[in-house]
């Protein structure tokens, strides 16, 4: 079980505690933000893009393929206007590098569609709010 603690801050700004990392989550100025960290969205997009880079570098890895460096970028379009779905448009763009065949190249595409945190947006999550005194 993975549990991470949020508390609000000054503003909009909040502090999620991750083992023994701190994050700052914050809107931008123009939302009325400070500025101070990504925004929870962009948290999302950043943990798609970083639990591929780090799925295709444990595989290759694994397989003793000659994987260079990776590079992903992740856009996330808000469903439009009377959409009923709410449902997200993401794209990830995939750059390897490496001395890679086609073969290793296609399996390494495939495998980035693989990562937990792809397959947790890809297939949804169980919700459960409960009240919480705030003890942690």
């Amino acid at each position: 079980m993975k549990t991470i603690v949020v508390r609000s801050g000054e503003g909009l700004r909040v502090d999620a505690e991750v083992r023994d990392q701190a994050l700052i989550f914050d809107e931008p100025e123009e939302q009325n933000g400070t500025n101070l960290g990504p925004t929870p969205v962009e948290g999302v997009l950043a943990s798609l893009g970083g639990c591929t880079a780090i799925t295709l570098r444990l595989y290759a890895d694994r397989k003793g393929w000659p994987l260079g460096k990776v590079a992903i970028k992740v856009t996330g379009e808000p469903p439009v206007a009377g959409d009923k779905t709410g449902q997200w448009s993401i794209t990830q763009h995939v750059h390897l590098e490496g001395d890679l065949d086609e073969e290793q190249h296609a399996r390494l595409m495939d495998i980035a569609g693989r990562c937990p945190v792809h397959r947790m947006l890809e297939h949804g999550a169980a919700f459960t709010e409960t009240a919480w005194d705030g003890e942690a």
